[in-house]
């Protein structure tokens, strides 16, 4: 059966079978519709063969003309609206029987599991040895239906140079080269497209020698070469593509189970942008959280080629396209699957190279009305290809993992950080004390304890007010942070008491730094409102852990140091036994 395959328009993937006359296009009710073309093109059966004619120019294979005797493989162009011809004229068996046993070591050939571009190249030299042709080339599809490469070729004599470029953008464009090419060859030249649904995944092209180009019969045996080879090429690629989509989901699991682990917002953040960037060879990758509010959101971890920081970039909920997630808590992928273009209001910033990106909201579990938290973004896939559906999906996924740690880590704070002072709560330092001890016994390495009281808070509350008095222990408790190491852990001790354990530190490391906290404690300008600038002081009393410590015995003699430096003039550090 003979038919017409339309590659494009809105009935694409759709075959329409050739008769003895067809018309495609025009006003005629029984024509193949061509959306735009008032034109229409007569394909008449004649002979072996179809001819197709128009009044009015048409294009074959980018070529203008009137009149046209269709091959297999050429591409009829109507009102910008492109058809696949195909020939499966199979009325005379004969004709096929000689060649019967070459198709077969084809199809073996293709189907025995081989890598598909040696496959082909295998392919080819069984039909050179078959048919009449001189030279043959095979171009396949990268992934995402990128470039056309040529991936096999073969030729009669070992001196002949390869058939055409090595790659093209698509598959007109090799059409054309074809068609340009013919001129420049000693022989005809044959492009069989390998078509599977509605998606060209390649070519094959034969020099075949002159006159008359290549009989019918091996025309015959290539095109259904074609044919097998189009289902090989489509199952290589579906192979591929199950294989990376295992591999995606099994980093997507992993960074589900490393995210599970943490119990802080910033590793689980550093984390996030990792992975995915990992994940979805992403070039630009960001987070954005809803601050209080919900009218606006924050970058809070970015990785990005020009390492900028993004914690400045403020985002209004309804603006722009991660606004407009943030909004409306639904996905958005560009460009749009259905459409091919970028949504609507869109405009690429400089910051980026190409217009592809995924957008996907962070909400703080899987179930339906959940807390939006955020958003997630990947743009820039690294080789300039855009970002699909699959990678929508399980961005997704990945955005609920991320979620789901973000919210365990707002209870794990609630649960163990003041809200004041942004310090651990005192519950939380009596059990990260016995760890840290326990460890420190168990390695015999050293560890330290500072107890601090801030001088005279009484008088801040009893002359300025509590809302005064808080704004101190705030401004106390971010010093604090700014000035102990990464490792120590700084905890509200008490009402105006704070205390830092110092694990791994002896006693000259841990003095270093409770000198720094005393130095931004006397040094800060507290802003007490109505009351202007407000200055206070901490006594601080230090230990070193000692042999048979117990946490109990280590708080006590620290905090008998801090007594002496209190009573001993304020403003000052004190080492236990000394």
């Amino acid at each position: 059966m003979s038919f017409l395959l339309s590659l494009d328009g809105p009935s694409t993937g759709q075959r329409f079978p050739l008769g003895a006359v067809v018309l495609l296009g025009g006003p005629e009710s029984d024509a193949i519709p061509v959306p735009g073309a008032r034109d229409g093109v007569e394909i008449r059966h004649a002979g072996r063969r179809y001819v197709a004619t128009a009044a009015h120019p048409f294009r074959v294979n980018d070529a203008e003309t009137r009149e046209h005797a269709l091959r297999t493989g050429d591409v009829i162009a109507l009102a910008g609206v492109r058809f696949l011809f195909r020939n499966e004229d199979t009325s005379t068996i004969d004709r096929r029987v000689p060649h019967l046993g070459a198709l077969y070591r084809v199809a073996a050939v293709l189907t025995g599991g081989q890598d598909l571009p040696a496959a082909l190249g295998t392919a080819l030299a069984v039909l050179l040895e078959e048919t009449a042709a001189r030279r043959a080339a095979a171009w396949l599809s990268t992934e995402d239906g990128g470039n056309l490469e040529r991936v096999a070729a073969c030729a009669r004599g070992s001196e002949a140079p390869p058939l055409l470029e090595a790659s093209y953008p698509t598959l007109p464009a090799l059409q054309n080269a074809v068609v340009a090419g013919g001129a420049a060859t000693s022989g005809v030249l044959l492009v069989l497209p390998l078509a599977a649904r509605t998606h060209a995944l390649g070519a094959l092209v034969i020099e075949g020698p002159e006159p008359g180009g290549l009989p019918e019969r091996d025309v015959e045996l290539l095109t259904a070469m074609s044919l097998i080879a189009a289902v090989a090429a489509e199952n290589s690629r579906n192979a591929r593509q199950m294989e990376e989509y295992s591999r995606l989901l099994m980093s997507i699991e992993k960074a589900t189970m490393w995210l599970s682990g943490y119990l802080e917002r910033e590793p689980i953040l550093g984390e996030a942008v990792g992975f995915a960037r990992s994940i979805f060879k992403a070039s630009h990758v960001s987070i954005a959280e809803l601050e209080p509010g919900g009218k606006s959101a924050r970058i809070v971890r970015a990785v990005n080629p020009r390492k900028t920081d993004p914690t400045q970039h403020l985002i209004k909920v309804g603006e722009g396209m991660c606004g407009r997630v943030l909004a409306t808590g639904k996905s958005l992928l560009c460009p749009d699957p259905a459409t091919g273009q970028p949504p609507e209001g869109y405009s690429r910033s400089k910051r980026f190279k190409t217009d592809s990106f995924a957008i996907v909201p962070i909400f703080a579990s899987a179930s339906e009305g959940a807390d939006l938290l955020g958003a997630i973004n990947v743009a820039d896939k690294i080789g300039g290809r855009p970002f699909n559906e699959r990678d929508l999906e399980l961005l997704a996924v990945l955005a609920r993992a991320v979620g789901v740690a973000l919210h365990n880590a707002r209870l794990y704070e609630r649960a163990t950080v003041d809200s004041l002072t942004r310090l651990f709560v005192r519950q939380h330092f009596f059990y990260k004390l016995e760890v840290y001890l326990a460890a420190a016994q168990k390695s015999r390495r050293p560890l330290s304890l500072a107890i601090a009281d801030l001088d005279d808070f009484k008088k801040v509350n009893d002359t300025h007010g509590h809302p005064a008095g808080d704004a101190v222990l705030r401004a106390i408790g971010d010093a604090v942070k700014r000035s102990v190491r990464p490792a120590d852990f700084p905890a509200r001790y008490g009402g105006e008491e704070f205390a830092v354990i110092f694990p791994g530190a002896t006693l000259s490391e841990a003095r270093a730094v409770c000198l720094s906290v005393l130095e931004a404690v006397r040094s800060a300008e507290i802003d007490g409102g109505a009351v202007g600038k407000i200055r206070i002081t901490a006594s601080i009393g230090l230990a070193e852990l000692r042999s048979g410590d117990t946490p109990e015995s280590l708080i006590a003699r620290a905090d008998a140091a801090q007594y002496r430096a209190k009573y001993g003039g304020k403003n000052r550090l004190v080492e236990a036994d000394k």
